[in-house]
Formats: C-alpha cells, structure tokens, sequence
C-alpha cells in the first residue's frame, strides 16, 4: 500500500512510482531477492545485505548477523554473497 512509497521523492524519470508498480516489479523478480539461498526472501536477512552491499560493505562486514546460516545449501560465505550481488546488480558499489 502506500506506506511502500510515503515520505519518498521520486526522480521524474524512474519507471515505477506508485506503491503497486513497485510492489508488482518485486514481486516478479521471484527469488532473485534471495540473496543467501534459503528459500525466503526476508528484509531482516537477504533485504540488509542489500543494503549494506550499496554502502560498500565487503567481506564480514557484508553479512554479520544477516545470514541465515541454519538452512542447508545457499549461499553462506561473504565471497559468495559479494559475487551474487555483482553478477545481479547493474552498477557495483
């Protein structure tokens, strides 16, 4: 809803501005927000490692106390997680 865009200035040219375009665009990136390869998407694991990862955070720094490192497979070391985000992302930091 629009708790999603409240408070934000948007650049005239960004192709999504309203709350259900975003929603909507995140929803169709499926797992690709799964950044360590457990099985969810979760804001309080996979969602800070984003956004460390565009303050320039490597190494430990990237992933402490954000890695779900219980669940079997995925992606567990910072190398590991530091690659996936420059294979996805456009721009690296």
């Amino acid at each position: 809803g629009t708790a999603l865009t409240a408070n934000l200035s948007f650049d005239p040219a960004a192709a999504r501005k309203s709350p259900q375009a975003i929603s909507d665009y995140l929803n169709g990136l499926g797992t690709t927000l799964d950044v360590d390869g457990d099985g969810k998407m979760l804001s309080v694991t996979d969602g800070l490692m984003f956004w460390r990862y565009t303050k320039a955070r490597t190494g430990s720094a990237l992933v402490t106390a954000a890695q779900n490192t219980k669940i079997g497979g995925g992606m567990k070391t910072p190398a590991e997680i530091q690659s996936y985000f420059d294979s996805k992302c456009v721009a690296t930091p």
